[in-house]
């Protein structure tokens, strides 16, 4: 959704008809999503292996990217 908001931005200055819609497409979706949440398990992460360089975000102390 991230990706989809990013590229809505690009047009702020002169938005078409088309990225209007797309924009209201994005904020139905989001609004239709809002009560839906990522659960994790402790068992879940088991036997991963480390990385020895890259990134990880956490969010309430679960990875999401």
């Amino acid at each position: 959704m991230a990706k989809s908001v990013s590229r809505l931005s690009e047009h702020l200055r002169n938005p078409s008809l088309h990225h209007v819609a797309c924009a209201n497409k994005t904020i139905a979706y989001l609004n239709s999503t809002k009560y839906l949440v990522l659960e994790y398990s402790s068992s879940s992460f088991t036997g991963l292996s480390s990385s020895s360089e890259g990134y990880l975000f956490k969010l309430f102390n679960s990875p999401i990217d």
